[in-house]
């Protein structure tokens, strides 16, 4: 019996990423001090060499930057997803998302050297970029490959891989896996 509803999957354990945000924040806390210590503290007999303008704008830039990655980090953690339907399995992941029919999933492999871990190898998809940004495009072998073990350490016997099962059979018998 197939299941009519999409199913959403988010991060299984987004505790680095949220870490990650944090030390930023931290740092961005320590540049603000610094702004902030450059305007109020007069630094006339600074021996560094560095003007009160330049210590504030060092500062505030710093600032700038490790907001913009601490937002960056948190934004991996809460909208990274994987929704499977019996239509296919679509990928989201700040930047870009990967959509691919059941058709489409040629089987379940782990790429070389990388630290993502089992995914599912696509022989076709559509990439699509959220982003104005062309950084965020996924490169290749990434553009045909969807992560799997981010969505649950083990994955294949969890609801992840019964769905998996049930609308693909074939990934898993190629496998040996019944």
């Amino acid at each position: 019996m197939m299941s009519s509803k999409p199913t959403t999957f988010f991060l299984h354990n987004p505790f680095w990423l949220y870490l990650s945000a944090l030390v930023c924040l931290v740092f961005a806390m320590g540049a603000g001090f610094m702004a902030a210590s450059a305007l109020i503290v007069p630094h006339s007999d600074n021996p560094s060499g560095w003007s009160q303008g330049s210590l504030f704008l060092f500062g505030l830039c710093a600032f700038i930057l490790c907001i913009a990655v601490a937002f960056h980090f948190y934004g991996q953690a809460r909208y990274t997803r994987l929704v499977v339907a019996p239509n296919g399995i679509d990928y989201h992941t700040p930047g870009y998302s990967i959509f691919a029919t059941w058709e489409d999933v040629e089987s379940i492999k782990r790429l070389p050297g990388s630290q993502v871990g089992e995914g599912l190898k696509l022989k076709g998809g559509k990439v699509d970029c959220n982003s104005p940004q062309i950084l965020n495009k996924p490169q290749p072998p990434y553009d045909q490959f969807i992560p799997l073990l981010h969505f649950g350490w083990n994955w294949e016997k969890e609801q992840l891989g019964s769905l998996l099962k049930e609308y693909n059979p074939g990934l898993f018998e190629a496998k040996g896996d019944k």
